[in-house]
């Protein structure tokens, strides 16, 4: 039998918390997520674009060293607009519009300094990419298509925290680095969140 893995991270914190401190933290946070695909038709340049990102996030702080986390973000509209020739169709002038919702898991060690504390995450994302795409063909006049496509895989994160007084304390600031691996495009982004503890 194959666990997935919220389970297994489930099965994780249970198996832990009886011997670790328990904290519960929640948080908001905002940053710039940039996306980076290549763009098909006629293999003419990419579908590039910098969004906002702004997302919810709370997790179990297992000890010292060890976050149990989930997060939902979501992102600005990206707005993408070419022109093209393709035979027997003329010249196309293309129109993509979409944003992204990303839903995560993840485990994420902490190392505390004397200056702050150092995270690194490994985990799991599910996303959702409602997206609109628009051609004008000289040939054939305007076409739209539209719809939602999902994506799930693994997920990443490097940070800095700040925590005001000492571990045990409530309020953190954070500054930090996210990747996902979604597909043929280059997806990360770059934020500031601020989190309390209960």
């Amino acid at each position: 039998m194959r666990l997935k893995p919220p389970v297994i991270v489930c099965i994780a914190v249970f198996a832990v918390s009886g011997h670790a401190q328990e904290g519960i933290y929640v948080g908001l946070g905002a940053g710039s997520f940039d996306y980076d695909e290549p763009f098909n038709p006629g293999a003419r340049g990419t579908v590039a674009d910098t969004l906002d990102i702004y997302k919810l996030f709370g997790g179990f702080e297992v000890n010292q060293h060890l976050l149990i986390e989930v997060g939902y973000g979501k992102t600005s509209d990206l707005e993408y607009a070419t022109s093209f020739t393709v035979d027997p169709f003329g010249e196309i002038d293309y129109q993509y519009i979409a944003d992204f919702t990303m839903t995560t898991a993840r485990a994420v060690g902490q190392l505390p300094l004397d200056w702050g504390i150092l995270l690194a995450g490994l985990g799991f994302y599910s996303s959702e990419n409602d997206f609109l795409e628009i051609a004008d063909a000289d040939c054939c006049g305007r076409a739209t298509n539209g719809g939602t496509l999902s994506d799930s895989g693994a997920t990443a994160m490097l940070g800095i925290e700040w925590r005001f007084g000492r571990l045990d304390t409530q309020i953190g600031f954070r500054l930090e680095y996210e990747w996902w691996d979604i597909g043929v495009a280059d997806t990360s982004a770059i934020g500031l969140a601020l989190s309390y503890g209960f």
